[in-house]
């Protein structure tokens, strides 16, 4: 795509950002990426001043604000171009998996359901006091402890809460919104150690985790 297209493009959808010639992971989606997912993992983080989801492309719904952390999806994915791979879930060193009290009963001890059945986790960082809240994912379950430290606790698939799909924006079509399938698990980072929906109230962006998981 040419510059000046792709530029228009950015005016049309209200993003101000200036995108490099070449998009790359930044080193914090690496993290991330490394700290969460299998090998050739790819975190996308739309409030890191690069609105472009590499896996999936430009999403003006799920990245429509780099500076507001309610608006904007950040996700995991198990490749950097392709949306359908999958990867499993990790916990890394200094995370707890929190056991949720409202959750159903035939799902794991692990698993709560949003009111449109999608299925969370919540891992505790306590030394940083924040909670990670991960969407997505299904055959919840406490695996060994591996030798990087790292503890396997989910996997990517369809049904049970693990809905997989995102949404980009094309006027031509009625409606607008178009939601296309990919694989992935979707990331919120709250201040606190919340063990609830309602205990997690303020969004924090996603800094002081990258640089804790680069030393452990």
């Amino acid at each position: 795509m040419r510059p000046f297209v792709l530029s228009a493009i950015l005016s049309l959808i209200g993003l101000s950002a200036v995108l490099a010639p070449a998009q790359q992971p930044t080193a914090c989606e690496k993290t991330i990426a490394r700290a969460f997912g299998d090998p050739g993992a790819y975190f996308s983080d739309p409030h890191d001043g690069d609105p472009i989801d590499l896996t999936v492309g430009l999403s003006a719904l799920g990245n429509a604000d780099p500076n507001d952390l309610t608006l904007g999806d950040a996700h995991l994915y198990a490749s950097v171009s392709d949306p359908n791979a999958r990867s499993s879930i990790y916990i890394p060193p200094g995370g707890k998996l929190i056991k949720i009290k409202a959750h159903k009963k035939d799902d794991p001890v692990y698993v709560g359901r949003f009111d449109n059945g999608d299925s969370y986790s919540i891992i505790q960082f306590p030394d940083l006091k924040l909670t990670l809240f991960v969407h997505h994912m299904i055959n919840v379950a406490l695996g060994e402890k591996l030798p990087d430290g790292r503890i396997k606790f989910g996997e990517m698939g369809e049904g049970g809460g693990g809905e997989w799909s995102y949404r980009t924006v094309d006027k031509a079509k009625k409606p607008p919104t178009v939601w296309s399938r990919s694989f992935h698990y979707h990331f919120e980072l709250f201040a606190g150690l919340a063990s609830s929906l309602d205990e997690a109230k303020e969004r924090v962006p996603f800094v002081a985790l990258c640089k804790y998981l680069e030393t452990h």
